[in-house]
């Protein structure tokens, strides 16, 4: 029950005050206010909502963008903008399969132009 011991004895009444916690109407906490007048935007509802917590900004990569694609134009089927941006398994699968028989080498050079291609943890490169 979020994170608390109960002893055996004691379960009848934590179930019983969970059952009466869930018949009643829950309150519905909205990011800004919420704007209408309804009581999840009172002031009591207000102070007893969590604090809103931001997203973490995804950093961007290191390795840039043009040496990954002109690596990819002129040394793709070797893999080496795989091993450039730190994906050096599928760059060994690269070089042992030509870039997948050249369909791999495409595929990374449209994703490379259209800027959806990320590194080995996942940023997008700058």
């Amino acid at each position: 029950m979020q994170g608390k011991v109960y002893a055996k004895e004691n379960l009848d009444k934590v179930f019983a005050e969970l059952k009466d916690g869930a018949s009643k109407q829950p309150m519905v906490f909205m990011a800004g206010g919420g704007g209408g007048g309804g009581a999840a935007s009172s002031s009591a509802a207000a102070v007893a909502a969590p604090p809103m917590m931001s997203a973490p900004a995804i950093a961007a990569s290191p390795k840039s963008k043009i040496t990954t694609l002109l690596l990819c134009i002129f040394f793709g089927v070797l893999g080496a903008h795989r091993f450039y941006v730190g994906k050096a398994g599928t760059g060994i699968l690269y070089l042992l399969t030509l870039g997948l028989m050249g369909i791999g080498v495409l595929i990374d050079l449209i994703t490379i132009i259209a800027g959806s291609f990320k590194d080995s943890w996942g940023r997008p490169l700058t």
